[in-house]
């Protein structure tokens, strides 16, 4: 059973924060940031067109109960506040969010729909991919970063291993005995990646959607698998699953969970990220809008809240230049973390 510290304030992550996963590679692309053109502050002449004309939509690439749906309501309930819109969120699952994305550029470039993406849908499934469908930077503003954190590798209580060098030797001595889950970007690199750092085999098993891996898990059909924390925390609290350790550099406020990295692989670090985007083209007038109530949205203490609750996720808060220029280089950075894990695109 898990042993809840106490609850530290969160602070929202800037663009250079250390628990950023990409933040070397960010400084190396310094200069590509510094070279895409800052958007122009709102002119109060273009106040006068109102915006939005309509109510907005969210479309989640995932199912309903995965961490970016939740992000995703909690953010619609805010804007449609501030926007005096209603907020439509819509699921479009499948394919590894590739579902998802195609169904948000079938909507004009006005601004009014939007796509919650992240590390899968718009940095992961160019590696993953022999043909993407859509280019992650050339058909999408990023219009605000939202979230950044780890995830957990987990097992049932009945798993022989309870923590990760338990679980190298027991698959040291059966080499693909032992299953995990894969869905998106974040579950298919993290266990592979982790069986390259340690020397092991393990087996992968495929899954349309990320929300059934933990049920998976329960059942027994399927040994690990690794999801944000957000997904597993009420699992990890009730004891219905046991969490090995979590991906991120320093332990999950709230979870006394050891990291991977300091259990004997300190190589080790994955972490996912959430950004909102809408279609390339959109106004920049609409883009410096919709990041202005984002970025209010991130700082309240309801947010704060939110992502205290998740454990591990935490708000990162950037201009649409800067978010741009992170996803970007997050492109880059999946790229050579597929390669390392010895990741074949499909």
């Amino acid at each position: 059973m898990t042993r809840r510290a106490p609850a530290r304030p969160i602070r929202p992550l800037q663009h250079d924060d250390p628990l950023d996963a990409a933040a070397l590679s960010r400084r190396r692309l310094a200069a590509a940031a510094l070279a895409v053109p800052a958007l122009a502050a709102l002119p109060s002449g273009a106040r006068a067109q109102a915006f939005p004309t309509k109510p907005l939509r969210i479309v989640v690439p995932f199912g309903p109960g995965t961490s970016t749906d939740l992000t995703a309501r909690f953010l619609a309930q805010k804007l449609g506040d501030l926007a005096k819109q209603s907020i439509v969120v819509e699921n479009k699952p499948g394919a590894n969010g590739i579902l998802g994305v195609q169904h948000a550029l079938s909507f004009p470039a006005d601004g009014h729909t939007l796509v919650l993406g992240g590390n899968t849908s718009h940095a992961g499934n160019v590696s993953l991919f022999k043909s993407l469908p859509y280019d992650p930077v050339k058909d999408f503003v990023a219009v605000s970063g939202v979230s950044i954190g780890g995830g957990a590798i987990v097992a049932s209580p009945n798993f022989p291993a309870k923590t990760i060098p338990e679980l190298v030797a027991l698959a040291k001595k059966a080499p693909k005995k032992y299953t995990y889950g894969t869905a998106t970007a974040f579950s298919t690199v993290a266990l592979a990646a982790l069986a390259q750092e340690a020397g092991i085999e393990l087996l992968a098993v495929p899954y349309k959607g990320s929300a059934s891996l933990s049920s998976e898990v329960m059942a027994g059909t399927i040994d690990l698998a690794f999801e944000p924390i957000v997904t597993l925390l009420p699992l990890i609290r009730s004891g219905k699953l046991q969490a090995l350790g979590v991906s991120t550099p320093r332990r999950a406020p709230g979870l006394d969970i050891p990291t991977v990295a300091e259990q004997g692989l300190p190589g080790y670090k994955l972490l996912g990220w959430l950004t909102m985007f809408a279609r390339a083209g959109t106004s920049p007038e609409h883009v410096n809008q919709l990041n202005a109530w984002f970025t209010q949205i991130l700082q309240t203490p309801e947010a704060a809240e939110f992502f205290r609750n998740s454990a591990v996720w935490e708000p990162m808060i950037n201009t649409p230049a800067q978010a741009q220029a992170f996803v970007a280089s997050e492109v880059e950075l999946w790229r050579g973390l597929v390669k390392r894990a010895g990741i074949e695109p499909q």
